[in-house]
């Protein structure tokens, strides 16, 4: 019998060492998730000094052409950007475009969204993300 409490020692040593592993990998991403609460938040505010798209290489005559306003264009960055959350957590990896009725698909769909993207996009780092809605607003668009 004494020959196996070694043994159990080690067994609930390396249970405990993956919890911990396990327990720090969730917490990061909840503090992640935190972090980009917050920078959502940050950019629905960029609306209050539209002066600040100019930082993203976005003047006011850009913002006139794409047919939009300075918070419509803060609103689909924020948008944009949660929708990247989501889709890093729940669809990684996907590159099809958005199924046809849903909502990101509806939105890329629109001639307003079309126009104001490029603006969007100056503003968001290239992702998996980025890249489905342009192979929507590409590809499935016209298919309804």
């Amino acid at each position: 019998m004494q020959e196996f409490i070694p043994w159990v020692a080690i067994i609930l040593s390396l249970f405990s060492i993956i919890g911990t592993f396990w327990f720090n990998r969730r917490l990061l991403g909840v503090r992640g998730l935190s972090n980009l609460a917050n920078l959502i938040a940050l950019e629905r505010s960029i609306a209050e000094i539209p002066t600040v798209f100019r930082f993203h290489g976005i003047s006011a005559g850009d913002i006139k052409q794409a047919g939009i306003t300075p918070e419509e264009l803060a609103y689909l960055v924020a948008s944009v950007t949660a929708g990247g959350v989501y889709h890093r957590t729940v669809n990684p990896g996907s590159l099809k475009p958005f199924l046809s009725g849903t909502y990101r698909h509806t939105m890329c769909c629109t001639e307003e969204f079309r126009k104001a993207w490029p603006l969007v996009k100056r503003m968001m780092n290239e992702s998996d993300f980025t890249k489905r809605i342009d192979e929507t607003i590409k590809h499935a668009c016209n298919e309804g």
